[in-house]
């Protein structure tokens, strides 16, 4: 990968922090929804895609100092990749989906690691892809999430580290632009 401009709420187990950012990391049992909204326009001559990102993990602290090991799962929706960008993501198809009207095929690897050799452990990478590339769209990821738990690729227990909104840029040049970006946490609602 050439490189993965983005917007990260959260703290990615990934990177080292100066603070940590309040309500993460975010209990995926306690959701009722988690409603990601966005509209971009991509102007390019190379190869990308445009995926939300979502780092799970097994604590419900997160450190300001990277934390790999915590690493549980690497949930991505893409949305949209370049004609040329990879033809699938990684895994194995292993369903074809529909939720709220949005046609998804999900990827699994239950063995996914990082693949520049740097460090050694491995997690579940789970990988939703709209069967229309959408660069403009709403949708509930903890949806995504039930059904990844209903399956058994990621068991109910795990933590929401951090959300992102990105491309990986595999080659080229180009401009993205961001015209609306939402996030809605909406929680479990407590008996009284």
């Amino acid at each position: 990968m050439y490189a993965q401009p983005q917007i990260t709420l959260g703290n990615s187990p990934w990177l080292q922090h100066d603070e940590i950012k309040p309500g993460y990391p975010i209990a995926i049992n306690q959701l009722a929804k988690l409603d990601i909204d966005y509209s971009l326009e991509i102007l390019t001559d190379g190869d990308l895609n445009l995926a939300t990102t979502l780092w799970l993990t097994h604590s419900d602290t997160i450190s300001t100092e990277i934390d790999k090991a915590n690493i549980a799962a690497e949930v991505m929706v893409w949305t949209y990749a370049s004609d040329d960008f990879y033809a699938n993501p990684a895994g194995e198809k292993v369903a074809q989906i529909t939720i709220d009207g949005v046609e998804w095929e999900m990827w699994v690897d239950q063995n996914w690691h990082d693949t520049s050799g740097k460090h050694n452990n491995s997690w579940v990478y789970i990988a939703f892809r709209s069967a229309q590339p959408l660069l403009n769209i709403k949708f509930d990821a903890a949806e995504l999430l039930r059904h990844s738990i209903e399956n058994s690729f990621i068991p109910s227990g795990l933590y929401i580290a951090d959300i992102q909104l990105g491309t990986e840029i595999m080659s080229g040049t180009g401009q993205v632009w961001l015209n609306h970006y939402r996030v809605d946490v909406v929680p479990i609602k407590a008996n009284l």
